[in-house]
């Protein structure tokens, strides 16, 4: 047990460390994408979705056309219960990937909108 929770709070630290290392890249370059959307995923990884959503939102805005941008945006979301707004995430992300000619993204994007649409 007492092996669990020293994993447990290691695995903390560990994200802890990394998104303060990704905080301070972001402070002195607001306008990376790498750093938002990779702030964006820690929040994610660590079931915090209101931050993780955030931090998409922020990176969609700055950057519309970051098609995995879109594509993890909508995981969030569906792990919010927000479907319609995981599909509309899905079809925005699809067609920059399709105007990019990002085949492999907009096949991702593509597949995940189906899997997704009742």
């Amino acid at each position: 047990m007492r092996q669990c929770i020293n994993l447990r709070y290691a695995v903390t630290v560990e994200t802890k460390s990394r998104l303060e290392q990704l905080q301070k890249m972001h402070a002195a370059d607001p306008a990376d994408d790498f750093c938002i959307y990779s702030i964006a995923q820690e929040y994610a990884g660590a079931n915090q979705l209101q931050l993780s959503l955030q931090w998409f939102e922020k990176l969609l805005e700055q950057h519309p056309t970051h098609a995995y941008g879109h594509y993890h945006y909508a995981k969030v979301l569906e792990r919010c219960d927000r479907i319609s707004d995981a599909l509309a995430a899905l079809q925005r992300g699809l067609a920059h990937a399709k105007q990019a000619n990002d085949g492999k993204a907009a096949a991702e994007l593509a597949s995940y909108l189906d899997e997704l649409t009742p």
